[in-house]
């Protein structure tokens, strides 16, 4: 994914431009949403902006 200072992402793995939800949590009806940049990449084979990542979640 490419992601801009100010904008967030701009293409997501699966070539959509402007992904509703690119890196960071999301709440909605009460629920929340973890999204990651990941550790590798897709069909599109380069980072801008965009340092892979490994998320650990603990649940209590």
């Amino acid at each position: 994914m490419i992601r801009l200072p100010l904008v967030g992402g701009v293409i997501s793995p699966q070539v959509k431009l402007f992904p509703k939800y690119d890196c960071g949590m999301y709440e909605k009806y009460g629920r929340k949403l973890l999204v990651t940049a990941g550790l590798g990449s897709h069909s599109i084979a380069f980072r801008i902006n965009n340092p892979a990542e490994f998320m650990l979640v603990e649940l209590y």
